[in-house]
Formats: C-alpha cells, structure tokens, sequence
C-alpha cells in the first residue's frame, strides 16, 4: 500500500514532466517545416528516445495536425496514468469525432 504523499509526489514529477514534453512539443508546432518543425501544426512531432522514461514513469505521444495527447504511466502506481491534450482549437470551436 502507498501513502497518499507518495502517489502525490508521483503525480506532480509526471505532470512536471510532461510539461516539458509539452514545450517541446509547442516548439515544433512553431517551427517551419522548413526548419523542421510542424509549421503550424503537430504534426511529425516526436520525443526523442532519450525522454521517453524516467526513474518513475514511461511516456507515450500521439499527434495530428491540431493535437498533441501526452500520457504518462506510473512504474511505482500501475493504476496511475496522467493524459495531457494540447489542441490548437480556439474557444467555441468545437472537435467532431
């Protein structure tokens, strides 16, 4: 059993993490495709292997032109997964699925 600090601790350096991918992420989506990055979109982007686990969690990313979905999933929490979206949609737009 784990104590409700050390599930907190857990889910804050995943978050603080994935904050990090995040920015990574923002950079290409910025960057021209001239340049390498997404040119205004998502897509292309990708961790680079030396960022896609840590001591205390394994992560994963999907992109497409208007979406960046960054799960994180606990080693020590198996049950524990945080999931980031990060969407170029403007307020009122709405996604169809």
């Amino acid at each position: 059993m784990f104590s409700p600090a050390s599930v907190n601790s857990n889910v804050e350096a995943m978050v603080n993490y994935i904050v990090h991918i995040a920015a990574l992420g923002q950079s290409h989506y910025m960057r021209p495709k001239e340049m390498g990055g997404g040119g205004g979109t998502f897509n292309g982007f990708s961790m680079p292997n030396s960022i896609q686990e840590t001591a205390y969690a394994e992560y994963t990313v999907t992109s497409d032109e208007t979406e960046l979905t960054i799960t994180g999933n606990s080693k020590a929490h198996l049950e524990l997964q945080v999931t980031f979206l990060l969407s170029t949609y403007e307020s009122g737009e709405h996604k169809m699925e």
